[in-house]
């Protein structure tokens, strides 16, 4: 019983709370815990009024009022959130467990949260790939073949336009000297740009070989760069997007139950008036 009446004084002086005048909290208030020892259980009913479902009452509303003034701490900081830190502190704090989020929210919020974890996933998949692995996938070789080719073929006919022109102006029974001018003018300079374009896919398509090892390196480093950039940029996007869901809705939620525990604990204070204020 003792224990139970010193946890009672020791809730109210928490809570900034003084046993009033009148009330028989305010004498043994003032003496020592030893002497609050001696009072036995009868004398504390009989001189005192106070009684073991008394101190429990008290005691249950004591530690409601300090729990409720805790959580308005909480709710407080969540009635203005202006980044996503802020919000992400609030969670870290047990605002979702104090106050009534919307099902349709809930259901965005984890739809959300669900798109950033899969790709997340994808991009750790494709990281353990081996490099080779992904520059086949990926098609991520040039055709240097097909270049090579494309080059030689535009060769040829800058070629057949030259030889054509050359015709021309040796024998006019085919065509005229003007055709076989521009054909070997044109052809020509034709020849010079492909040959030298065919010069170079040879001497790409030799290189290549040569430090494939290297280069499947590289473009394999590139595409998932490339993928991880992907990754920050669409998880920032989705990420605002919750903030944007959650950061109104939280404010309102936590403006109502602020409300709701001012008035839970002018209530629980009212019950303690005929001994504390």
């Amino acid at each position: 019983m003792q224990a139970k009446l010193n946890i009672v004084l020791k809730l109210a002086n928490e809570l900034g709370l003084t046993a009033i005048p009148d009330s028989p909290f305010s004498f043994i208030e003032t003496l020592a815990e030893t002497d609050r020892l001696r009072l036995g259980v009868e004398k504390l009913f009989d001189e005192y009024g106070i009684n073991e479902e008394l101190c429990d009452q008290h005691i249950q509303s004591l530690n409601e009022i300090k729990k409720k003034r805790f959580e308005l701490k909480i709710l407080s900081g969540g009635t203005s959130i202006s980044s996503l830190m802020e919000l992400k502190d609030l969670k870290g704090r047990g605002v979702s467990s104090l106050i009534d989020i919307p099902i349709e929210v809930r259901q965005q919020v984890s739809a959300l949260e669900s798109q950033i974890l899969l790709e997340q996933e994808n991009l750790r998949t494709e990281r353990k790939k081996s490099k080779e692995t992904i520059v086949e996938e990926n098609n991520l070789l040039p055709n240097l073949n097909f270049r090579v080719g494309v080059s030689f073929v535009l060769t040829l006919f800058a070629s057949i336009f030259v030889v054509l022109g050359f015709i021309a102006s040796t024998d006019e029974r085919f065509y005229d000297k003007d055709f076989g001018y521009w054909s070997m003018l044109l052809g020509g300079l034709a020849c010079l740009i492909t040959v030298n374009i065919l010069v170079i896919r040879i001497i790409q398509a030799i290189r290549f070989q040569m430090n494939k090892s290297k280069a499947i390196n590289d473009l394999a480093f590139k595409f998932i760069s490339k993928l991880e950039t992907e990754f920050e940029n669409n998880e920032s996007t989705l990420r605002q997007r919750i903030f944007g869901l959650e950061s109104a809705v939280y404010a309102i939620a936590c403006k109502n139950k602020l409300v709701e525990h001012r008035h839970d604990i002018k209530k629980l204070l009212s019950g303690l008036l005929d001994h504390f204020r």
